[in-house]
């Protein structure tokens, strides 16, 4: 059936999760081939990336994507933002890289600048570990700005780490209403193991936030070898708990380069989308353009 419909329609994308990297202007130290995560495979990914690295053929139109930060300015996280906006021909929208930790009064500056470029929609904070709780303390506050200024909050985290999510949840249920959008489904450990329990245990937690939304995305992160299979794997985890109005597929370009081209992975998840006999509308496009206001924006050439 899938085969069927790539034939004979077009199906719009907006990609709600993808990096460029401008290897000459930005940082990106994680990037480097001496710094970790020593992935042996790591090299696929040490190159420049935009928008011409995404095309996709008649089957597809890609009508906009949100661009994650990628380490280009950790410090002034807007100067990552006007890299990709000057140089955007279709609609998108920017996602600024955060530092919950910091005094309330530079993360306040910090969005501000953010504020001033048409494109941007909130940030992201990587959670790689609790906080101590002065820390935590200016974790709370920042967040309750971004709740206050309407912005979304890009959570990503290991929920499998017990310790971790026991802090993460317990900040988030102190800043009260707050637009959280989770990054790849929070890692999905094989199913049937302790930790993927940890998981499930901890997934169903963060599904009390009324206005959370997660991306399916993220796959090779975690088996590189990942399949049609996988995706209807970690659709089903998604919506065991969520509505369909809750989920958003993304690439995680370029990292998906890993497994799969960029082709062949909206391919892929076309079809399995299809075969589920879900709403391939809302789950690859229309979500995505109300979650992230891609209504609002037009391109600049």
């Amino acid at each position: 059936m899938a085969d069927i419909l790539l034939d004979n329609m077009m199906q719009k994308i907006i990609d709600p999760h993808l990096h460029f990297f401008d290897l000459n202007k930005g940082d990106y130290h994680w990037l480097q081939p001496h710094n970790p995560p020593f992935w042996p495979d790591k090299n696929i990914i040490f190159n420049d990336f935009n928008e011409s690295n995404i095309q996709l053929d008649s089957q597809f139109e890609l009508a906009g994507y949100v661009h994650i930060e990628a380490g280009y300015d950790n410090n002034q996280g807007w100067r990552e933002i006007e890299r990709w906006e000057s140089s955007a021909t279709i609609s998108m929208a920017s996602m600024q890289v955060l530092n919950l930790a910091e005094h309330p009064d530079d993360f306040i500056d910090n969005i501000t600048q953010g504020i001033s470029r048409k494109s941007f929609r909130g940030g992201r904070h990587i959670i790689e570990s609790p906080m101590a709780a002065k820390d935590s303390q200016n974790v709370i506050k920042n967040l309750k700005y971004l709740s206050k200024m309407k912005l979304l909050f890009e959570l990503q985290i290991d929920l499998a780490d017990q310790e971790l999510c026991r802090w993460t949840l317990g900040i988030l249920e102190q800043v009260g209403e707050l637009q959280i959008v989770l990054n790849h489904l929070g890692f999905p450990p094989s199913a049937g193991t302790l930790p993927f329990k940890r998981w499930q245990a901890n997934f169903k937690q963060l599904t009390q936030f009324k206005a959370l939304a997660v991306k399916v995305s993220g796959f090779e992160m975690t088996n590189r070898a990942f399949s049609e299979d996988s995706i209807k794997q970690y659709c089903d985890y998604a919506l065991s708990e969520l509505s369909q109005e809750q989920v958003l597929f993304a690439s995680n370009f370029p990292l998906v380069l890993f497994s799969y081209s960029y082709q062949d992975y909206w391919d892929m998840v076309f079809r399995a989308l299809v075969s589920l006999g879900l709403d391939v509308n809302k789950l690859m496009y229309s979500n995505a353009l109300e979650r992230y206001s891609l209504t609002t924006l037009s391109p600049n050439k």
